[in-house]
């Protein structure tokens, strides 16, 4: 009878490996939420496929089929039909109607044809190939703990190192501001001349040609706040490199490791997409002011990607995220006014105006989220509440504090060559050394190796510019290559 029980061990390991992965910023509640919904879930479904069969091992490789391909065939469709849907061509049939036809056919052919499939024991196969999968997991659990504990003392350590550092209160707070997928002012098809203006007025140096060294954000992000490009931080990412193998450069990096040996305090305010920013509680809970929202259950919130969500619930994402974008906003603004004797870096990563565009500049619902002019539109309503933040930032800053406004990549219009690498940079300081030094042309990997140098009198080695193209169908990295100017 315990062969039976061979789906909780085998529909269980994606929650374990999920936890597995992000020790500090699953909360064991969560964890605990997601094994008891997913049990109650694989219960009812295998009982309630054997009250239709009348046999265990076809309702549980009837359940297993679906539950995994619940969860993974949306994956498995963007990956290998991808190719069509770039081609800008509407399908004319729904995901969701290709997905139902495959699970009724797929659990039909398990059902009818049951009895040649040996399937008692391809279970007992399974229950055994399950219980060592899931053993590995919890090896990676125990590691991941052990990291995560040896971190908590770490930061410790960096705190005492902190609060002995007489210099901090010289050190200038620094307000970094990320608008995911911003074009900038190079092309004039996406100049924003009264952004621009805004920018100009308030004292900001803008680098007009200014450039992304990769056109995706797994790479571009965690390549900036590393200074250093990828395949120097991870040898296995040289020719290829999927978003999972670049998060953890994006959580722990060179950035706020120098500056959480400045004694800086943070204030990191993300999307839902960049939870990974907080992993392993990098930055000690009394070292940062980190706005979540908690009620989310990370786990269930990325299985909403999955299919299950399309099929049986309307997708409310985009919804949420223009919610979470003005949360996120209005969040930024109300943490700039905070006080302390420590220095302050302020991080936004704002998932905007990167597609789908949700409104107007106006602030009006649009239908039409994909277009050349609802992005062009959006832009303008993302630059306005960028000129707001920034107002807000003046109006409570110290004097001598750094206010830098960037993109990570752009927009890959075809109509332009290389649009996605001519970005937004736009700066403010006081420290003329800083200004006068940053190029005009400055590439992502350099721009931090300015501030600390210029700012913090730091000698890094600036990098020569290189500028990737990455494949988003397969995460395939090209050769390095030239951006010639216009």
């Amino acid at each position: 009878m315990i062969y039976y029980l061979y789906p909780f061990l085998l529909c269980l390991i994606p929650v374990h490996a999920l936890f597995g992965q992000n020790i500090g910023e699953i909360s064991p509640k969560h964890y605990f939420q997601a094994l008891g919904l997913i049990g109650l879930i694989i219960f009812a479904g295998c009982f309630g496929l054997y009250l239709i069969t009348n046999d265990f091992y076809t309702a549980d490789a009837v359940f297993c089929l679906n539950f995994f391909l619940i969860l993974y065939a949306n994956y498995i469709f963007v990956k290998f039909y991808t190719n069509y849907q770039c081609s800008r061509i509407s399908t004319k049939i729904k995901f969701t109607v290709y997905f139902l036809i495959a699970a009724i056919f797929l659990s039909s052919l398990i059902i009818y044809f049951s009895k040649y499939l040996f399937l008692d024991i391809l279970g007992k196969i399974v229950f055994y190939t399950a219980l060592v999968i899931n053993f590995f997991i919890f090896l990676d659990i125990v590691n991941q703990s052990s990291r995560y504990k040896r971190q908590k003392v770490e930061n410790k350590k960096d705190k005492i190192d902190a609060e002995n550092n007489e210099e901090t209160d010289f050190y200038p707070d620094v307000y970094h501001i990320l608008l995911d997928s911003h074009p900038g002012f190079y092309f004039e098809k996406y100049r924003d001349e009264d952004f621009r203006t805004g920018l100009k007025k308030r004292g900001f140096l803008i680098c007009d040609s200014a450039k992304s060294n990769y056109n995706c954000t797994h790479l571009s992000v965690p390549s900036m706040l590393n200074m250093d490009y990828m395949s120097n931080l991870q040898k296995d990412t040289i020719h290829h490199c999927e978003p999972r193998q670049a998060w953890h450069l994006y959580s722990k990096n060179k950035v706020f490791d120098n500056l959480k040996k400045m004694g800086y305090r943070f204030c990191i305010i993300t999307d839902k997409f960049f939870t990974n920013l907080n992993k392993y509680n990098y930055i000690p809970p009394d070292g940062y002011i980190y706005t979540d929202f908690k009620t989310e259950n990370y786990i269930l919130n990325l299985m909403h990607y999955s299919s299950i969500f399309r099929l049986f619930i309307k997708r409310t994402q985009y919804r949420n995220f223009e919610s979470d974008i003005t949360k996120i906003i209005d969040s930024y603004k109300k943490h700039a006014k905070n006080e302390t004797n420590k220095p302050l870096f302020h991080y936004m990563h704002l998932l905007a105006p990167h597609p789908p565009c949700y409104v107007d500049e106006n602030g009006n619902s649009v239908e039409d989220n994909y277009s050349s002019e609802s992005f062009i539109s959006y832009q303008k309503y993302i630059n306005k509440q960028t000129l707001e933040i920034v107002d807000c930032i003046k109006s409570n800053m110290k004097k001598n504090s750094i206010i830098i406004i960037h993109s990570d990549h752009s927009l890959d219009d075809k109509e332009f060559e290389n649009t996605a690498y001519h970005i937004l940079l736009a700066v403010y300081s006081d420290n003329k050394k800083f200004v006068e030094k940053l190029p005009d042309n400055c590439s992502l990997v350099n721009l931090y190796r300015y501030i600390f140098n210029n700012c913090f009198d730091k000698n890094y080695k600036y990098l020569e510019d290189k500028h990737y193209k990455v494949s988003m169908l397969t995460y395939d990295i090209g050769s390095e290559f030239k951006i010639t100017e216009k």
